[in-house]
């Protein structure tokens, strides 16, 4: 139901230490890819790992990266940012951000909530995305609170465009 609304284009999925937020995200977009392949679904769906970004220099760098070939996966051809971004703002691509928490390892809290900041670009327009990851990448409410903020106010998203959920294990 979230996924065909013309509101709310993000999501955050919580979950614990090995509950399978992962598991369900390669599940997402598999299951999502033949959808779409069969024209059930009108986005390509698209999952970034966010835990290799402290290896990376920006978001940006990351998603340029995954989509351009990196660590031996499948380029896109002719593939620019600006035109994945307009793709998002249309609503072709359903964005799947896995493991916000372990990204936060390797980053001070300014850090973290600036690449938060960054990920505003791409819940614009018609866009639709799911970040994952552990509610204990956050120190605490208030931590968790500011950083939301400064991404849905960056976003030009009202506080009710964005939906939690919590997942449990995750089993067939």
């Amino acid at each position: 139901k979230w996924l065909v609304e013309p509101n709310n284009p993000v999501s955050m999925v919580y979950g614990g230490y090995g509950v399978g937020k992962t598991s369900f995200s390669f599940f997402l977009a598999d299951a999502l890819t033949k959808k779409y392949r069969s024209g059930q679904f009108g986005r390509i769906p698209i999952r970034i790992s966010l835990g290799h970004l402290f290896t990376k220099q920006d978001l940006k760098a990351l998603v340029c990266s995954e989509l351009a070939g990196a660590e031996g996966q499948p380029a896109v051809a002719n593939f620019t940012f600006d035109l994945f971004l307009q793709m998002l703002s249309s609503g072709s691509i359903f964005l799947i951000l896995d493991g916000f928490d372990e990204m936060r390892h390797a980053m001070s809290v300014e850090d973290f909530a600036y690449t938060f900041e960054q990920m505003s670009v791409f819940f614009r327009g018609k866009s639709k995305a799911i970040i994952l990851g552990r509610p204990d990448a956050f120190f605490d409410e208030q931590e968790e609170t500011d950083v939301v903020d400064a991404l849905l106010s960056n976003a030009e998203i009202c506080s009710d465009g964005l939906r939690k959920f919590e997942v449990d294990l995750f089993t067939r």
